[in-house]
């Protein structure tokens, strides 16, 4: 799965050439043409190796795409006072796909952006 946040995109498991499921995490400068090294991650858990799952990205309008950030952790503000509805969990969505073995999963996952670090977020209903 992979989502695109301004210069950057955010790349999470899949498949490799041995029909394995992978569970890495990885980020590409798209401006610079490389990968950035040591993303931080802050998270007591994680999505398990997935692949094939279904993925958006939820951010207000006001976080714009083609404003200047100089890291994935720097995020344009919000302007509270022009906001019309309330998203509970902006981030990068992680939904369904498959686990090792080809079992299904319906698991919903939410990665986002802190001010210095990601962290997956898992929302309970």
């Amino acid at each position: 799965m992979a989502w695109r946040l301004n210069k950057f995109m955010v790349i999470y498991g899949g498949m490799n050439d041995f029909n394995q499921t992978l569970g890495d995490l990885i980020v590409y400068d798209l401006d610079y043409d490389q990968w950035v090294e040591k993303v931080k991650i802050i998270s007591k858990e994680s999505p398990p190796p997935i692949s094939h799952a279904t993925s958006c990205t939820v951010f207000y309008d006001q976080r714009d795409p083609n404003a200047s950030m100089k890291s994935i952790y720097n995020m344009p503000k919000v302007d509270w006072y022009q906001v019309k509805d309330f998203i509970l969990y902006e981030g990068f969505y992680l939904f369904g796909g498959y686990l090792e073995g080809a079992k299904a999963t319906n698991e919903l996952w939410i990665l986002q952006s802190d001010v210095e670090n990601l962290k997956w977020l898992r929302p309970t209903t």
